[in-house]
Protein backbone atom coordinates (compact mmCIF):
# COMPACT_ATOMS: atom_id res chain seq x y z
CA UNK A 1 0.00 0.00 0.00
CA UNK A 2 1.05 3.59 -0.52
CA UNK A 3 1.88 5.68 2.53
CA UNK A 4 -1.37 7.61 2.06
CA UNK A 5 -3.48 4.42 1.96
CA UNK A 6 -1.57 2.98 4.94
CA UNK A 7 -2.21 6.09 7.02
CA UNK A 8 -5.87 6.08 6.01
CA UNK A 9 -6.35 2.44 6.99
CA UNK A 10 -4.48 2.98 10.27
CA UNK A 11 -6.79 5.89 11.09
CA UNK A 12 -9.89 3.76 10.37
CA UNK A 13 -8.60 0.89 12.53
CA UNK A 14 -7.59 3.24 15.36
CA UNK A 15 -10.97 4.98 15.35
CA UNK A 16 -12.78 1.65 15.50
CA UNK A 17 -10.52 0.25 18.22
CA UNK A 18 -10.41 3.18 20.64
CA UNK A 19 -14.03 4.36 20.52
CA UNK A 20 -16.52 2.75 22.93
CA UNK A 21 -17.93 -0.52 21.67
CA UNK A 22 -18.61 -4.14 22.57
CA UNK A 23 -14.95 -5.21 22.38
CA UNK A 24 -13.85 -2.45 24.74
CA UNK A 25 -16.64 -3.30 27.19
CA UNK A 26 -15.77 -7.00 27.09
CA UNK A 27 -12.05 -6.39 27.69
CA UNK A 28 -12.77 -3.94 30.50
CA UNK A 29 -15.17 -6.42 32.10
CA UNK A 30 -12.64 -9.26 31.74
CA UNK A 31 -10.03 -7.14 33.51
CA UNK A 32 -12.42 -6.32 36.33
CA UNK A 33 -13.39 -9.98 36.70
CA UNK A 34 -10.09 -11.84 36.23
CA UNK A 35 -7.34 -9.23 36.41
CA UNK A 36 -4.34 -9.23 34.07
CA UNK A 37 -4.84 -12.85 32.98
CA UNK A 38 -8.42 -12.12 31.95
CA UNK A 39 -7.40 -8.96 30.10
CA UNK A 40 -4.62 -10.71 28.15
CA UNK A 41 -6.88 -13.61 27.13
CA UNK A 42 -9.64 -11.20 26.06
CA UNK A 43 -7.29 -8.95 24.06
CA UNK A 44 -5.70 -11.92 22.27
CA UNK A 45 -9.17 -13.28 21.52
CA UNK A 46 -10.29 -9.98 19.99
CA UNK A 47 -7.15 -9.68 17.87
CA UNK A 48 -7.31 -13.31 16.70
CA UNK A 49 -10.97 -12.81 15.79
CA UNK A 50 -10.10 -9.63 13.89
CA UNK A 51 -7.43 -11.48 11.90
CA UNK A 52 -9.92 -14.25 11.13
CA UNK A 53 -12.38 -11.64 9.84
CA UNK A 54 -9.61 -10.05 7.78
CA UNK A 55 -8.74 -13.38 6.16
CA UNK A 56 -12.40 -14.23 5.51
CA UNK A 57 -13.04 -10.86 3.91
CA UNK A 58 -9.82 -11.02 1.88
CA UNK A 59 -10.66 -14.55 0.71
CA UNK A 60 -13.93 -13.45 -0.83
CA UNK A 61 -16.58 -12.69 1.76
CA UNK A 62 -16.07 -8.98 1.19
CA UNK A 63 -16.47 -9.33 -2.57
CA UNK A 64 -19.53 -11.53 -2.06
CA UNK A 65 -21.11 -8.91 0.18
CA UNK A 66 -20.34 -6.22 -2.39
CA UNK A 67 -22.02 -8.22 -5.18
CA UNK A 68 -24.95 -9.33 -3.04
CA UNK A 69 -25.96 -6.59 -0.59
CA UNK A 70 -28.45 -8.95 1.03
CA UNK A 71 -25.53 -11.01 2.37
CA UNK A 72 -23.98 -7.95 4.03
CA UNK A 73 -27.38 -6.93 5.38
CA UNK A 74 -28.02 -10.38 6.85
CA UNK A 75 -24.61 -10.42 8.55
CA UNK A 76 -25.20 -6.94 9.94
CA UNK A 77 -28.69 -7.72 11.25
CA UNK A 78 -27.48 -10.91 12.92
CA UNK A 79 -24.61 -9.05 14.57
CA UNK A 80 -26.86 -6.21 15.76
CA UNK A 81 -29.34 -8.70 17.20
CA UNK A 82 -26.52 -10.33 19.17
CA UNK A 83 -25.26 -6.97 20.44
CA UNK A 84 -28.78 -6.10 21.57
CA UNK A 85 -29.01 -9.46 23.35
CA UNK A 86 -25.73 -8.82 25.17
CA UNK A 87 -26.91 -5.34 26.12
CA UNK A 88 -30.18 -6.69 27.53
CA UNK A 89 -28.28 -9.29 29.58
CA UNK A 90 -26.05 -6.54 31.00
CA UNK A 91 -29.09 -4.41 31.74
CA UNK A 92 -30.66 -7.29 33.65
CA UNK A 93 -27.38 -7.83 35.49
CA UNK A 94 -27.81 -4.37 36.94
CA UNK A 95 -30.91 -5.51 38.82
CA UNK A 96 -29.91 -6.17 42.43
CA UNK A 97 -30.99 -9.83 42.52
CA UNK A 98 -29.76 -10.71 39.02
CA UNK A 99 -26.16 -11.32 40.11
CA UNK A 100 -25.13 -14.08 42.50
CA UNK A 101 -23.29 -12.93 45.60
CA UNK A 102 -19.60 -12.49 44.94
CA UNK A 103 -19.93 -12.37 41.14
CA UNK A 104 -18.05 -9.52 39.52
CA UNK A 105 -18.53 -10.04 35.80
CA UNK A 106 -21.42 -8.62 33.82
CA UNK A 107 -23.87 -11.17 32.53
CA UNK A 108 -24.00 -11.58 28.76
CA UNK A 109 -20.52 -10.30 27.91
CA UNK A 110 -18.24 -12.99 26.49
CA UNK A 111 -15.08 -13.89 28.38
CA UNK A 112 -11.77 -15.59 27.64
CA UNK A 113 -10.02 -16.22 24.34
CA UNK A 114 -12.73 -18.40 22.77
CA UNK A 115 -15.56 -16.10 23.84
CA UNK A 116 -13.97 -12.95 22.44
CA UNK A 117 -12.79 -14.71 19.27
CA UNK A 118 -16.35 -15.82 18.50
CA UNK A 119 -17.71 -12.45 19.55
CA UNK A 120 -15.66 -10.77 16.82
CA UNK A 121 -17.29 -12.92 14.15
CA UNK A 122 -20.70 -11.61 15.27
CA UNK A 123 -19.64 -8.01 15.80
CA UNK A 124 -21.12 -5.76 13.06
CA UNK A 125 -18.72 -2.97 13.98
CA UNK A 126 -15.78 -5.31 13.34
CA UNK A 127 -17.22 -6.41 9.98
CA UNK A 128 -17.74 -2.81 8.89
CA UNK A 129 -14.22 -1.84 9.96
CA UNK A 130 -12.65 -4.83 8.21
CA UNK A 131 -14.48 -4.30 4.91
CA UNK A 132 -13.61 -0.59 4.94
CA UNK A 133 -9.93 -1.35 5.57
CA UNK A 134 -9.78 -3.90 2.75
CA UNK A 135 -11.51 -1.52 0.34
CA UNK A 136 -8.92 1.16 1.13
CA UNK A 137 -6.05 -1.30 0.72
CA UNK A 138 -7.35 -2.71 -2.57
CA UNK A 139 -7.52 0.77 -4.06
CA UNK A 140 -3.73 0.49 -4.47
CA UNK A 141 -3.88 -3.07 -5.80
CA UNK A 142 -4.46 -6.45 -4.24
CA UNK A 143 -1.26 -8.15 -3.06
CA UNK A 144 0.10 -10.32 -0.28
CA UNK A 145 2.20 -7.35 0.83
CA UNK A 146 -0.98 -5.32 1.33
CA UNK A 147 -2.56 -8.17 3.29
CA UNK A 148 0.54 -8.40 5.49
CA UNK A 149 0.42 -4.67 6.17
CA UNK A 150 -3.26 -4.93 7.09
CA UNK A 151 -2.51 -7.82 9.45
CA UNK A 152 0.17 -5.77 11.24
CA UNK A 153 -2.26 -2.87 11.67
CA UNK A 154 -5.01 -5.23 12.90
CA UNK A 155 -2.62 -6.56 15.56
CA UNK A 156 -0.69 -3.52 16.73
CA UNK A 157 -3.38 -0.82 16.89
CA UNK A 158 -6.13 -2.84 18.65
CA UNK A 159 -3.55 -4.22 21.11
CA UNK A 160 -2.63 -0.70 22.21
CA UNK A 161 -6.23 0.56 22.33
CA UNK A 162 -7.60 -2.48 24.16
CA UNK A 163 -4.73 -2.33 26.66
CA UNK A 164 -5.83 1.22 27.46
CA UNK A 165 -9.40 0.01 28.06
CA UNK A 166 -8.13 -2.81 30.26
CA UNK A 167 -6.26 -0.23 32.38
CA UNK A 168 -9.55 1.63 32.76
CA UNK A 169 -11.16 -1.62 33.89
CA UNK A 170 -8.39 -2.15 36.43
CA UNK A 171 -8.89 1.39 37.75
CA UNK A 172 -12.63 0.78 38.13
CA UNK A 173 -12.30 -2.59 39.86
CA UNK A 174 -12.00 -1.23 43.39
CA UNK A 175 -14.55 1.52 42.82
CA UNK A 176 -17.17 -0.94 41.53
CA UNK A 177 -16.51 -3.71 44.04
CA UNK A 178 -19.59 -2.53 45.94
CA UNK A 179 -22.68 -4.06 44.31
CA UNK A 180 -24.61 -0.81 44.85
CA UNK A 181 -22.12 0.96 42.59
CA UNK A 182 -21.71 -1.91 40.14
CA UNK A 183 -25.42 -2.32 39.36
CA UNK A 184 -25.81 1.19 37.86
CA UNK A 185 -22.60 0.61 35.90
CA UNK A 186 -23.97 -2.62 34.42
CA UNK A 187 -27.23 -0.92 33.52
CA UNK A 188 -25.40 1.97 31.84
CA UNK A 189 -23.16 -0.39 29.83
CA UNK A 190 -26.19 -2.42 28.81
CA UNK A 191 -28.01 0.68 27.59
CA UNK A 192 -24.92 1.79 25.65
CA UNK A 193 -24.67 -1.59 23.91
CA UNK A 194 -28.37 -1.58 23.04
CA UNK A 195 -28.03 1.95 21.66
CA UNK A 196 -24.96 0.91 19.67
CA UNK A 197 -26.87 -2.03 18.21
CA UNK A 198 -29.74 0.27 17.22
CA UNK A 199 -27.40 2.77 15.53
CA UNK A 200 -25.52 0.04 13.69
CA UNK A 201 -28.81 -1.55 12.59
CA UNK A 202 -29.88 1.79 11.14
CA UNK A 203 -26.65 1.95 9.14
CA UNK A 204 -27.06 -1.64 7.97
CA UNK A 205 -30.64 -1.14 6.81
CA UNK A 206 -29.92 2.12 4.99
CA UNK A 207 -26.57 1.03 3.50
Amino acid sequence: MSHEALIGVAAVVAAGAITPGPNNAAVMSATMRDGVAGAVAAIIGVIAGSLALLLLAWAGVGALAARHPSVSTAIGIAGCAYLAYVGIRMLLAGVADARPAGASGAFGLPAGFAGLFTFQLLNPKAWTLTLAAIAAAEADGRSMAALSQLAVLFIAIPAICLAAWSLLGAALTKLLADRRRRSPFDRAMGILLIASAALLLREVVHA
